[in-house]
């Protein structure tokens, strides 16, 4: 008990850092991800990196790209997206982002009636998170993505679907 409290605080410590890099200017450089461990393979790894810039102050604008993977399909996601954040203390920021991906996939599912082939896409996201600075300059983030593509292009339990709904959670840099 005492070393979960004692986890409790330093977390809570380090969470009370200011958030004064979210200004006009600032560049963020991120790397998120997810493990999905109810895919039709049993287990789908997504890992992106992103770079962004702050064109306002709590309005970011930048680019992501990112690969999934398991034993039935490999995707690859090149893209666009904002985030707007809301400033409720300077530790804790929650925000809303919006995304454009272009994807492109190569899928064999096994089984009959499994889908194969190479699959190319347009997809549109929306994200709904918070980032919790560890440091001025470091922030530990966390969202939930719903991502609606032009083709079936996402990896579920028992075939492909044209939308994925994925909890992320991430590492993000600014300077």
């Amino acid at each position: 008990m005492n070393r979960f409290l004692l986890l409790i605080s330093f977390l809570s410590g380090s969470l009370a850092v200011n958030a004064q890099t979210i200004s006009e200017g600032t560049t963020e450089l991120g790397i998120s991800g997810f493990v999905d461990f109810a895919s039709a393979d049993d287990t789908t790894v997504q890992a992106d990196l992103s770079w962004g810039r702050f064109v306002r102050d709590y309005w970011e604008l930048g680019a992501r790209s990112g690969v999934a993977s398991s034993d039935s399909i490999t995707r690859f996601r090149a893209g666009v997206f904002t985030e707007y954040h809301f400033e409720l203390d300077r530790t804790f920021l929650p925000f809303v982002g919006v995304s454009l991906n272009i994807l492109a996939a190569d899928v064999d599912l096994p089984g009959p009636g499994g889908a194969r082939g190479s699959e190319s896409a347009i997809s549109t996201g929306i994200e709904l998170g918070a980032k919790g600075f560890l440091s001025p300059s470091v922030a530990l983030s966390g969202g939930l993505v719903l991502e609606l593509a032009s083709q079936e292009i996402f990896l579920d339990r028992n075939n492909v679907d044209d939308h994925d709904l994925r909890l992320q959670i991430g590492l993000r840099y600014f300077f």
